[in-house]
């Protein structure tokens, strides 16, 4: 609700300040944008060693799982990210895409004491990145068509319970 949005809009600028302060954020809230596809967002920021960087507070029920799995591109933790959070791993490789940086490092936080951070090196991946610029050109060349979409998969199916996009599309969320 509003105090886990206010709570999580003080610790991302908390974050931002602190890593500026020790110059490891070079610059804040990167507008990115896709003209051709619509898609557009503002990245956290990026790092002075050349990667895009996100900040993201969670509960410690869920943030546990990213705690135990090891170094921050470990195929382990990546897979475990990918599964639990799909939307996280699909704004990274939109941003990835859009931007032309190859690793979103995501600081994850608890948002209660103790406060445990976590961090993840997500790596562009095309397979993934590209599924969702495709899902984009077919929305826009339907509406052009003033034709409703072809869906990409049905609910409930192997490919929609798959899907990096599956909790912003409709027929993903019916899984």
């Amino acid at each position: 609700g509003t105090m886990a949005t206010t709570g999580g809009l003080f610790w991302h600028e908390f974050m931002q300040n602190i890593l500026i302060q020790a110059r490891v954020l070079k610059d804040t809230e990167v507008y990115v944008e896709d003209t051709e596809v619509g898609s557009r967002g503002s990245m956290d920021g990026i790092l002075t060693f050349d990667e895009a960087w996100e900040f993201k507070t969670m509960n410690g029920m869920r943030m546990k799982k990213f705690t135990e799995l090891g170094p921050p591109d470990s195929p382990e933790l990546l897979a475990a990210f990918k599964d639990k959070c799909p939307v996280y791993w699909a704004q990274a490789q939109e941003y990835l895409r859009m931007s032309g940086f190859r690793t979103m490092r995501f600081t994850i936080m608890e948002a209660a004491y103790p406060f445990t951070l976590a961090e993840i090196a997500v790596p562009y991946k095309p397979q993934d990145a590209l599924v969702i610029r495709d899902k984009y050109l077919q929305v826009r060349q339907a509406v052009a068509d003033q034709a409703v979409p072809q869906a990409c998969c049905l609910p409930g199916s192997q490919d929609a319970r798959n899907c990096v996009a599956r909790d912003v599309c409709p027929i993903g969320r019916m899984t």
